[in-house]
């Protein structure tokens, strides 16, 4: 699943560079967001909010919890992995996500935003956030 969401378009765009740029940094947002969600299992949020949240708000919160701390480790990694800020500045592949259980697009920028900003995973607690952030 995730090496078509890469590959596909980096073979689409070939010969582009913007394209490939966007693409392999897409890709790189991807990869970051699973992290998220290995750390969410290593925190044990996962385990806190037990096994009965699949299509609910908890999976929501779930997930822009994983995009923030998604941003949160590219922000980080600005040195090891320099983005150039047009590829920043173009981001509504990451930051306006149009999966129902990752968010509205509008919430997702904000969490997005908030980890690459903040750099900081304690600005990632979607889980005190009011529900207006996490629709």
């Amino acid at each position: 699943m995730y090496a078509d969401e890469m590959m596909v378009p980096w073979n689409q765009y070939a010969g582009d560079d913007f394209s490939h740029g966007i693409t392999r940094l897409a890709a790189t947002w991807v990869i970051a967001h699973e992290y998220g969600h290995h750390l969410q299992n290593v925190a044990g949020i996962f385990g806190a909010v037990g096994p009965g949240w699949p299509g609910t708000e908890t999976e929501r919160r779930l997930e822009l919890q994983a995009s923030c701390l998604a941003d949160v480790f590219m922000s980080s990694q600005r040195d090891a992995y320099p983005v150039a800020e047009q590829y920043w500045e173009w981001q509504d592949n990451w930051r306006a996500t149009r999966l129902a259980n990752h968010g509205s697009p509008e919430n997702h920028r904000i969490w997005v935003d908030r980890g690459r900003q903040g750099a900081d995973p304690g600005a990632c607690n979607a889980f005190m956030a009011p529900p207006a952030e996490v629709t």
